[in-house]
């Protein structure tokens, strides 16, 4: 395996969380890799594919489609298992015991979970920078200096989301990191 098995440490709950948590990770590299070649060789690909008989185009370019929309979800289904392994494994009885590898770990699985706030919270900096809103489907701009009505509203549907992401991030985290208070 990943990491060397003994009778002490084989079958603690948080070891076999950290184990999967690695392979989820492993996996989310090989749908990173797998999906970068596939997007950097597209335009040869289909030239190929455009090569072929009508039966054999229909089913290379399905094939084809398939493997871009799957591989993209499959990585980002991975990195989340791997977050949720990563915490898990660190919150059940585990051997050898790694402060810092475990508080490292909290530290980015703790940022990945906050990244929709944090993705949020930076479009309302730089709308209210720029003095503009854009939201591009459908495609509209609200301008503080022509539209401020409607631009404080479209801050205030982001700020609302911002929370949203914010509050649910915390709900997750909560109890994990302040099991006292969360009681």
């Amino acid at each position: 395996m990943l990491e060397p098995l003994s009778p002490l440490n084989n079958n603690l709950l948080g070891n076999i969380a950290r184990r999967k948590a690695r392979l989820a990770l492993l996996l989310l590299l090989v749908c990173l890799t797998l999906s970068t070649a596939l997007f950097l060789k597209t335009q040869s690909i289909v030239d190929h594919l455009l090569r072929l008989p009508d039966g054999l185009y229909s089913l290379g370019a399905a094939f084809l489609g398939l493997l871009m929309a799957l591989l993209p979800v499959g990585g980002v289904a991975a990195l989340l298992a791997a977050v949720f392994y990563s915490v898990n494994g660190i919150y059940l009885p585990h051997n050898p015991q790694t402060p810092i590898r475990d508080k490292l770990v909290l530290s980015v699985c703790i940022f990945i979970w906050f990244i929709p706030a944090l993705s949020m919270l930076g479009v309302i900096i730089n709308a209210l920078w720029r003095g503009r809103v854009h939201f591009s489907q459908p495609s509209r701009d609200y301008f503080w200096a022509t539209d401020p009505i409607p631009f404080l509203q479209a801050l205030g549907f982001l700020g609302m989301g911002m929370v949203f992401f914010a509050f649910l991030a915390w709900k997750y985290w909560q109890p994990r990191l302040f099991p006292k208070a969360s009681k």
